[in-house]
């Protein structure tokens, strides 16, 4: 990003700065799901799918993205 590295310490974001995101999924159904997938619309997710989710199970190790931060994020 544009800012220094006092500004990041502070917790400022700047347009460019990454954000990873690591998804939780949970089954809380009572099936078990497969080839489960997850989109999101402002970021490609990578991993997946995962190929069985018995219900009550939580996966939170396959889907991670990484989103970059625009100058109207931070606006």
């Amino acid at each position: 990003g544009q800012g220094s590295a006092v500004q990041r310490a502070k917790g400022i974001a700047n347009a460019g700065d990454q954000i990873t995101y690591v998804f939780s999924v949970t089954n809380t159904g009572n099936t078990t799901l497969s080839g489960v997938t997850i989109t999101d619309p402002l970021t490609t997710v990578s991993g997946g799918p995962i190929a069985t989710l018995a219900p009550g199970a939580t996966d939170n190790t396959t889907f991670t993205a990484v989103y970059t931060l625009s100058q109207t994020d931070v606006d």
